[in-house]
């Protein structure tokens, strides 16, 4: 991403980036999906990016909150 971002083939790039998918309460903390990648392009469009080995029970539950909470956005999953 860095060599990308150098080369200017794209804008630039973020990583862990977080995003709560249920609020919190007193008692229990929020839950977030975190995904590895925000790749913000030349044109000002981005990419949300996600890598995984294997899709976990846990995986497939936060990205089905995700798409609940956010019906705009959409990740890629490699």
């Amino acid at each position: 991403m860095k060599l990308l971002t150098k080369s200017q083939e794209i804008k630039g790039f973020c990583m862990q980036a977080r995003f709560v998918i249920s609020d919190g309460t007193e008692e229990n903390k929020a839950i977030e999906y975190v995904t590895d990648f925000i790749v913000f392009e030349n044109d000002g469009t981005y990419k949300i990016i996600d890598t995984k080995g294997i899709k976990t029970d846990v995986f497939k539950l936060k990205m089905k909150l995700f798409k609940e909470k956010y019906p705009r956005l959409y990740v890629t999953v490699i």
